[in-house]
């Protein structure tokens, strides 16, 4: 049986994992210096790609994680 969480505690759990994307970022970030140093293209782009899509979901976690953080605060 799942647990139930409150919606604070559940954006709490939202910023929590944007927390772990900011590592993936961080290690992607680094793997992308060292494609450039090798001029890697290839390797360039699917980096980028994977960047991209690690930006806008740790927003996205972000986002909603402080939008339910606060949510009866705006009542």
């Amino acid at each position: 049986m799942p647990k139930q969480l409150t919606l604070s505690q559940l954006g709490y759990e939202y910023l929590a994992l944007a927390q772990e994307i900011d590592e993936k970022i961080v290690n992607y970030n680094r793997l992308l210096k060292e494609a450039v140093r090798s001029f890697d293209p290839d390797e360039m782009i699917r980096l980028r790609r994977m960047l991209r899509l690690y930006y806008e979901q740790r927003g996205e976690l972000r986002y909603n994680g402080k939008l339910l953080i606060n949510y009866y605060e705006k009542e």
